[in-house]
């Protein structure tokens, strides 16, 4: 059987999955944002976003300044994989 798994999935199994702008105990707030990137676009709702083959995912907390610059749209994945 075939399935598609989801990043809320994939946070599920640490006990973690992200919701209400919070992902474990990193929550928005006090300045600070829960920011998820795929494909250097962002994501609204991270729990249900379909994990693809290559996806570059970027999963940001802190503040405006703290996110990465350039923010990765791609990984140069070795052929074959």
């Amino acid at each position: 059987t075939v399935w598609t798994f989801t990043l809320g999935q994939f946070f599920g199994v640490w006990g973690v999955p992200p919701g209400d702008g919070c992902l474990g105990g990193y929550c928005s707030g006090h300045g600070s944002l829960l920011r998820v990137y795929a494909d250097g676009k962002p994501v609204g709702d991270p729990s249900g976003l379909a994990l693809t083959e290559h996806q570059e995912i970027v999963v940001a907390f802190g503040t405006p300044q703290q996110l990465p610059r350039p923010l990765p749209t791609r990984y140069a994945y070795p052929r074959g994989l």
